[in-house]
């Protein structure tokens, strides 16, 4: 019997969610095609690039994982510590103002940090010869890589708001 009454309460009429819908015919569909791609095109690079990094990483010191690991949790505690700050900053700023600052840091930061692994796997013998300019490569590539996370968690942000 409870069960009977519990049904029929639970039964109401299915209205939509948001009470304004946006109207998608007012947008060209050109429009969409651009965004979707540009948003799997910057998550594809961020991936790759994390990926790339934990490898290279692994090729520096090929007996221990200590500096793929190092990288990954720069990686999160930036994202934790600094997320925050970063969605309340794209929150105040305009969308072209953060999408210039966003692909600018990105690039320029993902840059710096290629440079920087270019450095290390070509100057492989620098961990023997001068340790102090190796640590300070690795420091430099964990910190380029933190600020592209950040400028690629701006972007998804400013992305995933205008859906």
């Amino acid at each position: 019997m409870r069960n009977q009454e519990a049904e029929t309460e639970v039964e109401m009429p299915r209205e939509p969610l948001l009470a304004q819908q946006r109207q998608t015919s007012d947008v060209p569909s050109s429009l969409f095609k651009y965004l979707y791609a540009g948003h799997f095109l910057a998550r594809w690079s961020g991936r790759m690039w994390e990926f790339a990094v934990g490898l290279y990483m692994i090729n520096l010191w090929p007996d221990s994982l200590l500096f793929a690991a190092i990288y990954g949790v720069v990686e999160a505690a930036s994202t934790a510590l600094f997320g925050p700050i970063i969605g309340q900053w794209v929150n105040r700023l305009t969308y072209v103002q953060v999408l210039q600052i966003w692909l600018l840091t990105q690039n320029l930061s993902f840059m710096v940090a290629g440079c920087t692994v270019i450095g290390l796997l070509v100057y492989s013998g620098l961990k023997f010869t001068n340790f102090t300019a190796f640590i300070a490569l690795v420091v430099l590539t964990n910190i380029s890589g933190a600020v592209g996370v950040l400028s690629t968690l701006a972007g998804t942000i400013l992305i995933e708001r205008e859906w």
